[in-house]
């Protein structure tokens, strides 16, 4: 990635600008590096979520989809999956 920084403006408004404030004071990083960060993850985010609603288009077109009884089948097998690990991890007694 980039390591050229580039300057904009930007017009907060005053809960923004005070939260934003507190948290500079508190992790000691500069409020342009904190809004940089937020910046960067979500539009690491929104690219993240946009693949995954094309793959999701991708599969219907091709014909990849589960009924609505399959996804619940799915769902019930992962969270009984998902008990049983947590059972063996603590057992009772």
């Amino acid at each position: 990635m980039s390591s050229h920084s580039h300057r904009i403006a930007l017009d907060l408004t005053d809960r923004a600008h005070d939260l934003l404030l507190a948290q500079a004071r508190q992790s000691g990083q500069g409020m342009g590096q904190i809004v940089s960060s937020l910046v960067e993850q979500r539009l690491d985010y929104d690219a993240w979520f946009l693949a995954e609603v094309q793959k999701g288009l991708d599969d219907e077109r091709a014909g990849r989809l589960l009924t609505a009884e399959e996804s619940e089948q799915r769902s019930r097998a992962r969270i009984e999956m998902i008990h049983r690990h947590a059972d063996l991890q603590h057992p009772e007694g």
